[in-house]
């Protein structure tokens, strides 16, 4: 609420300038919120106040709002590009009833990443977006092996990504987008595709729980990129296409589809204190439209199974799973999934395999012994 009053009373007087101002307002309408623009303004308002908070051994009255414990220096960031473009004097407007210099120089900070996109819709611009050219390259992790798993008892969606070995005090922003592919119907001749969307931010972790997808089988795509102080990552490889089960669905097990060949353990690839398996499969002989692939532990009936579906134009044919434990015995199983114009999906028996990296682990120790 107090946040609330706070804009409020800010918009009057952003708003009450002069036809002059106003024009200037439409010059910027065309500038969008930019996610990662956000998230980079939130890193450097958490940096500025660990490193007070760290020196002066005490809570930075400057940077804390007393009665709501929020960040003032987090209130700019979110807030639109026309309205922080508006006029000179808009980040004093925005942060007059605070009186508070931590907000203003936080406004300052993200009124010039905007002004900076905004010069890129007409002249050179300087993009925070890093590269291998930029020095804030090696500042930024790039997160890669994003994977999307159904969490089946809270119908959401569980995100993992690793990030490569960037060890410093900066806060990482993980911003986190999503597309949806929509397959063709009777109806409707071409594939619907939406545009890349926001879905949510993480702070430090390297995974994140999606909810409120749709089940009306929309194949969806994820993608991260890591965000801190200096400029963000470009967005990393996209998930393989994914869609959750619907909650009316009857999952029959057909002999009449024919099932995905040959399913085989193509590679493994150890972590720290995991391991990752690539899973690999061939063709079936008929036309399906996806596959179901799902994994438990052979030793631990208590854990979940875990399952994913993907699309059948996926080439080459095979599966990453990534963050296993290496001392668990796996069984890995896929289904070909079918599903007809009543939109009710059909599924063949499934073909699986075992693995156990000790029992690999052993058996390729002997053979050199």
């Amino acid at each position: 609420m107090i946040v609330f009053i706070i804009i409020n009373f800010s918009l009057q007087l952003i708003y009450s300038t002069t036809a002059a101002a106003a024009t200037t307002t439409d010059d910027i309408s065309n500038i969008r919120y930019n996610s990662l623009i956000s998230a980079q303004c939130k890193a450097r308002c958490l940096y500025e106040y660990r490193n007070h908070q760290h020196q002066q051994r005490s809570l930075p009255s400057m940077f804390n709002n007393g009665k709501t414990k929020r960040l003032l220096c987090l209130l700019p960031c979110d807030l639109d590009p026309p309205l922080l473009l508006s006029n000179e004097q808009s980040c004093q407007a925005i942060c007059s009833t605070l009186r508070n210099v931590e907000c203003q120089r936080s406004c300052i900070f993200i009124q010039d990443l905007y002004q900076q996109q905004s010069n890129c819709l007409t002249d050179d611009c300087q993009s925070s977006s890093c590269s291998p050219t930029n020095d804030c390259f090696e500042k930024i992790p790039q997160p890669k092996n994003i994977t999307a798993i159904e969490r089946k008892s809270r119908r959401t969606v569980k995100l993992k990504w690793s990030s490569n070995g960037v060890t410093n005090i900066e806060p990482i922003f993980y911003v986190i987008e999503a597309q949806w592919t929509l397959p063709k119907t009777i109806i409707n001749q071409e594939d619907i595709i939406s545009k890349w969307g926001f879905v949510k931010e993480e702070v430090s972790h390297t995974k994140a729980i999606i909810r409120n997808i749709q089940r009306d089988n929309r194949w969806y795509t994820f993608r991260v990129a890591a965000v801190t102080r200096h400029g963000y990552s470009s967005f990393s490889i996209t998930t393989k296409p994914f869609r959750l089960n619907s909650q009316n669905e009857s999952q029959k097990s057909l002999s009449t589809i024919t099932t995905p060949r040959n399913l085989s353990i193509k590679d493994y690839q150890l972590n720290s204190n995991t391991i990752n398996i690539t899973l690999s499969w061939q063709k079936p002989d008929s036309s399906i439209n996806g596959y179901q692939i799902s994994w438990e532990a052979q030793n631990d009936p208590s854990l979940l199974v875990n399952t994913i579906d993907i699309s059948s134009s996926l080439y080459p044919l095979e599966l990453t799973i990534p963050f296993l434990s290496m001392h668990t015995s796996y069984i890995f199983k896929i289904r070909s999934l079918i599903i007809p114009d009543d939109d009710e999906l059909q599924m063949s028996i499934p073909i699986s395999i075992k693995f156990n990296y000790e029992e690999e682990f052993f058996s390729i120790k002997n053979f050199y012994i």
